[in-house]
């Protein structure tokens, strides 16, 4: 789990303003400073958080997020078997601290395939 965190710090300069380029003069164009997106681990108490944002993706994404047609049901279901000890989860949120987005690494509880992990990630249509 210590290479989430170093990735994490190896991302983080993507975050800063991009200097050099044409000037000012050449491109009339407002540039954009990039904004700090609040993302942080997810426990057990997000539970609930989770699976209302699980709840709001349309069908399409609920097809791409968990590889089938998830119903409401399923999605209680997968909300309810999350394992916050041995996964990492992440919610990514908005300027209102609303979830608009997860990411889930779930590690392989198997012991000949304990290097293996799925990652799903999804994320609400604004």
């Amino acid at each position: 789990k210590d290479w989430l965190k170093a990735s994490w710090y190896a991302g983080r300069d993507m975050l800063r303003p991009v200097t050099g380029g044409p000037s000012a003069g050449d491109i009339r164009i407002k540039q954009e400073v990039p904004m700090m997106v609040p993302i942080r681990a997810l426990g057990p108490s997000y539970r609930e958080r989770i699976t209302q944002h699980l709840l709001q993706l349309e069908p399409a994404d609920r097809y791409l997020r968990f590889g089938y047609a998830a119903n409401d049901e399923q999605i209680r279901r997968y909300a309810e078997q999350l394992n916050f000890d041995r996964d990492e989860i992440f919610g990514i949120y908005n300027r209102r601290l609303e979830l608009i987005a997860m990411a889930h690494l779930a590690f392989s509880e198997h012991p000949e395939h304990k290097h293996c992990a799925e990652f799903g990630v999804s994320v609400l249509k604004q």
